[in-house]
């Protein structure tokens, strides 16, 4: 996919790949859920912690972060996370 603003992670090998890319997550994290919100993807933990990478334009981390191609945790707690007409919603 498109990966100018860091959706395809810290690895990828080009701005933009039509192969699946690993993004890395740090050793012990088990991702459960896995979502893309426009140029931003976001990924929710089994620790209930909602993570984010790619683009941070209109503010989707919610904590003021620039874009970053390295996902980092943006908020904890979270039960339930959908995305609803390419939005990303969790609830924490």
């Amino acid at each position: 996919g498109y990966g100018r603003n860091g959706q395809l992670g810290p690895n990828s090998p080009d701005k933009n790949s039509d192969l699946p890319v690993e993004v890395p997550f740090p050793t012990g994290t088990t991702v459960t859920w896995v979502g893309i919100g426009g140029a931003t993807g976001f990924a929710l933990d089994s620790d209930g912690n909602l993570w984010a990478w790619g683009s941070n334009g209109d503010g989707q981390y919610g904590n003021g972060d620039p874009s970053s191609a390295t996902p980092e945790i943006v908020q904890t707690a979270c039960g339930k996370v959908s995305v609803v007409a390419n939005k990303v919603v969790a609830i924490c």
